[in-house]
């Protein structure tokens, strides 16, 4: 209820910020940026072999199967 009328108030109450960036703060955001990417593909990585795991993977041992017995004909 008093969230808006906060935001408000900061809003048109905002003054400059100044802020000091130390020079290892450029290191530590390509630390994050590259963390953050190399766990999405860790992460995307791990569920894709689940789901291919649980839905596809009978159906990919079957389709082997019918391949290989074809072959052997």
């Amino acid at each position: 209820m008093y969230l808006p009328l906060l935001v408000l108030s900061g809003v048109f109450a905002a003054k400059t910020i100044l802020a000091y960036a130390d020079p290892g703060s450029g290191m530590l955001i390509w630390q994050l940026a590259t963390a953050a990417v190399l766990g999405l593909l860790f992460y995307t990585k791990v569920v894709f072999r689940k789901i291919r795991r649980l839905g596809l993977g009978p159906i990919l041992r079957k389709r082997q199967n019918q391949l290989s017995s074809d072959s052997k004909n």
